[in-house]
């Protein structure tokens, strides 16, 4: 069915950029052919390597633009331009692409492609038509049979999920709908219950796509196309660390093998399973060891190779398994198993995978990371013989290099491998024509100039990546990074600005350059990000998170209790809400709801959220610190001495767990601190803020606190030295600077405090007490009484 869009869409991924654009940025090569082809100058040849290259490089908003003169009347464009410059419209005015697609069948009318291009856009009008028919009404042609409306879908589905649309149509749910009343027999029905399952996933909708999925099962059991869906959902939910029954998933897992024994695809996807469930990302709750569930999983691997022995991934994958179980092992005898059982399984490639010199780098540098290095030695060499100058094989012989270099412990040889790999590194990357193992190879580049400390050379070589317009966003991340290391915060941004325009699907870039200007009080522009990314990515939890933060951020920003500032959090509440209802296992996004319901001063809910968290992680200082405020909170507002004592003590509780949580972080002590003073307990407050300086480089603040707790128990001279300290830290400090003053007046010495109350003054003329204060000194200091009541006469 996807003949021509299967083919282009997969030499896309592959493209080697062989026209005029060799050597260039993606954007001097786009104008260039601009150029020729506004000029009247491009020829066949070149028509045709134009619509390639626009359309495969993501610029598909210029191949639009340049559509009328690539298929006008005199054009010398191919079938191909056509094909194109259809799809590129495709995405958003259907009825052009079938219009170009109709004008290509005339010229081309033996091109039986073509013909093909043609049926699908029909199909697709048909299915976007289907919300606008009643019932009464026909189907439109061709999406009138349940095969012909399932192909339409599948076809929006796979160019949607290759960027050639931007987004699916919402009239697609009709589609899926009317799939479903169409279905006639039981394979009919199972499959419109599988595309319900897709449409769900490819709409990020988690819970739609576990009902349909619970659907499906429920209803097809033991068929191996629903159960396969279903294991295959759980692996990339795991994959993606988004929870999941791991016990369930193992029984779809094994009810899968059972179905088809004689079917590799059943091992394959078991061996895939473990390899992911052996992970420590993945769940510290299984109940078998990483060790045992590699076992399962080579096991799985090498039967489903001995079905299919030409399963190129099942290769992959067993030897990355082998891998990591090698890593695993700690005895000499088990260690010297997994060799033996990876040299066998060497000696069992097929001929054909013998002479993949780019297979076999990758294998050999994936044994020799894991430590084979013997074993990964020589199927690297054996990669160099094949193809010395393949930018793959340079890259794995570099990675070799570097590896070393980190394991050696004489320093020079270090050095020397080191530099060995950042050459290999370099040309690898210098000779690669596709856009992304160039990005790769890059990033690994500036990796090595890392560990030899010579960031600068790093940042020098990512940013021409950077001006290469490669499509990796770690690249404009990691920039932007060294760029924050130096104190260049203009320019840190501007490289996340540029990655962010090059990639905007990239939700990394996007949080991070969002976070970036959150950080510099640019938060319109901030929270434009995070609703865009909202919109593309409705459904995913950690981008909802995310954009909680920023409203808290934006929050903290503003004046205290004033209603923008209660507006941001309220928002910041139902970003929360939405993330911890599509992830509720997971705690971080549960003590990010309930620290915003404190803020919101719903103490309740916020109380009762917030031990949900701790239930999921119990050291989670986030959410034992919040429940610290909470409780703090409490206290501060009750009347009742012995309800109040009952509420410290839940505060202390939940102060001193947070801090045995993360003892390197001082805020939990701190806050407990703030409680003390504010209920008027001084020593307790003293307590607290002199063992953190003994044990802390402390801020001017901490001094002041300590000399207000003094000066509040009436003990002058012992103030006198905490604020004297928190001066020498910090003169410019104009409330440290009047508390002296108030110090000295307290002792009777009028000079001195009218001297620092001047000071005080003249620090933040704004700040009408520090005036009061002198006055009310003067007029004491020539008999008048002090008391603010006699202002007025005097």
């Amino acid at each position: 069915m996807l003949d021509r869009t299967s083919a282009l869409i997969q030499w896309g991924r592959y493209y080697t950029g062989s026209g005029i654009e060799t050597g260039m940025s993606f954007t001097a090569a786009a104008d260039e052919y601009r150029q020729r082809i506004e000029s009247g100058t491009a020829d066949t040849e070149t028509m045709n390597r134009a619509a390639e290259f626009l359309f495969f490089s993501g610029r598909v908003n210029l191949l639009r633009e340049l559509e009328p003169l690539m298929t006008g009347n005199d054009s010398p464009a191919g079938p191909d331009v056509f094909a194109l410059c259809a799809y590129a419209w495709g995405g958003t005015d259907i009825s052009r692409a079938a219009e170009l697609i109709t004008k290509a069948t005339g010229l081309y009318p033996d091109d039986p492609e073509l013909s093909n291009d043609f049926l699908r856009f029909k199909l697709i009008q048909g299915t976007l038509a289907l919300p606008d028919i009643d019932e009464e009404s026909e189907l439109p042609a061709g999406v009138e049979s349940f095969a012909g409306l399932r192909s339409s879908i599948y076809l929006l589905f796979y160019l949607a999920d290759n960027n050639l649309l931007e987004s699916l149509p919402p009239e697609i749910e009709a589609a899926v709908e009317a799939l479903e009343s169409l279905a006639s027999s039981r394979t009919e029905r199972r499959e419109a219950l599988l595309v319900k399952v897709d449409y769900a996933g490819m709409q990020e909708n988690e819970e739609a796509e576990t009902l349909a999925m619970d659907e499906a099962l429920r209803e097809f059991p033991e068929d191996f196309e629903v159960v396969s869906a279903a294991v295959r959902l759980g692996t990339r939910r795991l994959s993606l660390h988004r929870g999941g029954d791991q016990d369930r998933i193992l029984e779809y897992a094994d009810r899968l093998c059972s179905l088809r024994p004689w079917h590799p695809e059943g091992h394959s996807l078991y061996g895939t399973l473990m390899l992911l469930m052996s992970s420590e990302e993945i769940s510290s709750s299984r109940k078998l060891s990483p060790s045992e569930l590699l076992q399962r999983g080579i096991e799985a691997f090498e039967q489903s190779l001995a079905i299919e022995v030409q399963d190129q991934r099942s290769w992959e994958e067993l030897f990355l398994s082998l891998t990591s179980l090698y890593k695993l092992m700690e005895s000499p005898a088990e260690i010297e198993d997994i060799q033996k059982r990876t040299r066998d399984h060497l000696e069992l490639l097929p001929e054909d995978f013998r002479s993949q010199a780019d297979f076999l780098a990758e294998i050999g540098r994936s044994l020799f990371e894991s430590g084979m290095e013997e074993e990964g030695d020589s199927v690297v060499r054996r990669a160099v013989e094949l193809a010395p100058f393949d930018p793959g094989v340079m890259h794995a012989s570099g990675t070799v290099a570097f590896l070393r270099g980190l394991r050696s412990d004489n320093s020079h040889e270090r050095q020397e491998l080191l530099y060995a790999a950042a050459h290999a590194f370099r040309r690898s990357w210098k000779t690669e024509e596709d856009p992304f193992e160039k990005s790769r190879y890059l990033i690994t580049l500036g990796s090595v100039y890392n560990e030899l400390g010579e960031t600068e050379e790093e940042l020098e070589v990512l940013t021409e990546g950077l001006r290469e317009e490669l499509p990796e966003d770690e690249i404009y991340l990691r920039i932007s990074e060294l760029l924050h290391q130096k104190g260049d915060i203009h320019g840190a941004v501007k490289a996340l600005e540029e990655g962010f325009r090059l990639l905007p699907s990239s939700a990394d870039l996007g949080i991070e350059t969002a976070r970036c200007y959150s950080r510099d009080g640019r938060f319109t522009e901030a929270l434009e990000i995070m609703d865009d990314l909202l919109k593309r990515y409705p459904n995913t939890p950690w981008i909802w998170n995310q954009a909680g933060i920023i409203q808290i951020e934006k929050g903290n920003s503003v004046f205290p209790n004033s209603e923008e500032q209660q507006t941001a959090y309220e928002t910041a509440v139902r970003a929360y809400d939405q993330a911890r209802r599509m992830s509720p296992e997971e705690y971080t996004y549960l003590g990010n709801y309930g620290d915003a319901l404190r803020l919101c001063g719903k103490l309740a809910a916020s109380q009762k959220i917030l031990k949900k968290a701790v239930e999921l992680n119990k050291s989670d200082a986030f959410s034992l610190n919040s429940l610290g405020l909470v409780y703090s909170e409490k206290a501060r507002q009750e009347k009742s001495k012995e309800k109040q004592e009952e509420l410290i003590l839940e505060a202390e509780r939940f102060f001193y767990r947070a801090a045995e949580s993360d003892p390197e972080n001082q805020i939990f002590l701190i806050n407990l601190a703030d409680l003390y003073f504010d209920l008027g307990f001084f020593e307790d407050t003293i307590d607290i803020y002199q063992r953190i300086i003994e044990t802390d480089e402390a801020p001017w603040q901490y001094y002041d606190i300590i000399g207000l707790c003094y000066y509040n128990t009436g003990h002058l001279d012992e103030a006198i030295h905490w604020f004297s300290l928190a001066m020498e830290k910090e003169p410019q400090a104009p409330e440290v600077v009047n508390s002296l003053g108030l110090c000295y007046f307290g002792t009777g010495k009028i000079d001195e405090a009218i001297e620092y109350f001047k000071q005080a003054s003249l620090l933040d003329p704004e700040n009408p007490v520090y005036l009061d204060n002198i006055v009310m000194a003067q007029y004491n200091q020539i008999g008048y009484s002090a008391d603010p009541g006699d202002y007025p006469r005097m």
